[in-house]
């Protein structure tokens, strides 16, 4: 009963003293081995009898263990044991002790960090008489303390109180152990140590006592000059480490000091001795990064103007074929005439087949002619009145727009717009043109035209190309129109 009363109280004493420096690492892993006395203080039941029968209690003996633990935080260690302790009674009982143990340990004092001890598991009798094996439930607590003697090694002591399994005596069956045990803990592993907790490791950190950033190697900087207090003359004014922490004339500001800037009162990089770049061609470029900085050009080139190397009046940007001449209608390339009948193949209507100019190339009289901008039809798409229904007099003209297209795959879109006279409601007839566009999308795709390449807009009365006070006027706004938007 004595030992229950002084081990609250010791653990009062210590925690009421003044904390000193940390010593057990934080974030560490150890392992350790401790050997001692275990004393039985009360009805320790394991299982033995003697050789009348009578169950016995083991007498005072040694133990030893072995264990591995990890500390998460400086104030708290986890551990795992394994022990044997050889209890003689009747016969020497030969037991195993598991544990696992939380060790509390709030501060230190001087080089020794105490440790209040609480955990438990079990006893296991190998040989007890009585049922075979004997395992018996144990709950223990305690102090201790560690002195780190070097990184990787502390030297320990504890003691400890076991409850466990005893005899029936009037009260509860239950044991009363002590265990005295010295040993060493040996720190396979652990995380560098910060006593400043600046977060820069004590062996590079050039002030381990005083947190500081790492720019000036964990050592204080007031003035955030990147300059220590300890070499800076002036630590409360920043300045640079060439003039040792002490501010320089710098009237602009700009980082170069105004005995060596040449635009003192504007700011400017040192690359440019303190003075601004600037724009001496005003095509929106500094200097710096203008490679021709006396000729605009713009910012894709870098600052230069674009050339044009084939001098075929086509810039190099937009020239397809840049060391070749060309018009500007087939982008800076040559033209080509695949058929050799004199027609250039971008405005050929049938450019695989050698024709007759007056027929745009071809051999048989042709209803439209294939230009740069559009593909002109030569009659007009005709409809059922106030229908977007096509009548059979316009599919030769339509079979003929089929045929330039796909002997044209470089003609990427094609839009097909429909357009009417002013006759009507305006909102009617656009959507009418709409959908006389879209018919004929239709019929040119049922003609081998890939859909993709078709694009269709109903304008309505909005882009009328003649008066619509007339009827010859109004007659020529009712029309289709095949333009194309993209090559």
């Amino acid at each position: 009963m004595r030992l229950r009363v002084t081990l609250p109280s010791l653990a009062l004493l210590l925690c009421s003293a003044t904390a000193a420096r940390a010593e057990i690492p934080n974030l560490s892993l150890d392992l350790g081995i401790t050997a001692g006395g275990h004393l039985v203080l009360d009805q320790w039941d394991v299982n033995e009898q003697d050789t009348s029968g009578n169950w016995t209690i083991p007498g005072h003996t040694g133990l030893v263990k072995g264990r591995i633990g990890f500390t998460p935080w400086r104030w708290m260690s986890l551990e795992l044991g394994a022990g044997l302790v050889p209890a003689p009674s009747a016969n020497l009982a030969l037991l195993t002790q598991y544990e696992a143990d939380l060790l509390i340990q709030p501060f230190d004092i001087g080089d020794l960090t105490p440790f209040l001890d609480v955990g438990g598991f079990a006893y296991h009798n190998l040989t007890a008489d009585a049922g075979g094996m004997d395992m018996d439930p144990a709950f223990h607590y305690g102090l201790g303390v560690r002195y780190l003697l070097f990184d990787w090694l502390a030297l320990r002591a504890e003691v400890r109180h076991v409850i466990s399994d005893g005899f029936p005596s009037g009260g509860l069956p239950v044991s009363s152990n002590l265990e005295l045990a010295v040993g060493a803990d040996f720190f396979v592993w652990a995380a560098a140590k910060d006593r400043d907790g600046d977060g820069i490791a004590d062996p590079d950190d050039r002030c381990p006592d005083k947190p500081g950033p790492k720019e000036t190697k964990g050592c204080p900087d007031r003035d955030r000059d990147g300059v220590a207090d300890q070499d800076d003359k002036c630590p409360d004014e920043p300045g640079p480490a060439e003039r040792e922490g002490c501010p320089a004339n710098d009237r602009d500001d700009d980082g170069v000091l105004d005995e060596d800037d040449r635009c003192p009162d504007e700011a400017g990089p040192k690359a440019n001795r303190g003075c601004p770049w600037g724009d001496t061609d005003g095509d929106g470029l500094t200097d710096d990064q203008d490679r021709c900085p006396n000729d605009a050009g713009p910012k894709d080139n870098r600052g230069c103007p674009w050339g044009d190397a084939d001098s075929d009046g086509v810039t190099d940007d937009k020239d397809r074929c840049p060391d070749q001449e060309g018009p500007v209608e087939n982008g800076g390339c040559p033209d080509a005439d695949r058929d050799g009948d004199g027609i250039v193949d971008r405005l050929d209507n049938c450019p695989d087949e050698a024709g007759d100019k007056k027929n745009n190339g071809c051999k048989v009289k042709q209803l439209v002619v294939l230009k740069q901008e559009k593909i002109e039809i030569l009659d007009k798409v005709y409809f059922a009145f106030n229908k977007a229904v096509i009548e059979k007099r316009s599919f030769p003209l339509l079979d003929n727009v089929a045929t330039v297209l796909n002997a044209h795959p470089e003609i990427l879109k094609v839009r097909v717009e429909g357009h009417t006279d002013s006759v009507g409601d305006a909102d009617y007839n656009r959507k009418l043109s709409q959908q006389r566009a879209d018919a004929v999308k239709e019929y040119l795709v049922g003609k081998g035209v890939d859909g993709e390449r078709l694009e269709t807009a109903g304008y309505g009365p909005d882009k009328p190309v003649e008066t619509n006070k007339t009827s010859a006027g109004r007659a020529k706004n009712r029309r289709v129109e095949f333009n194309i938007t993209e090559r």
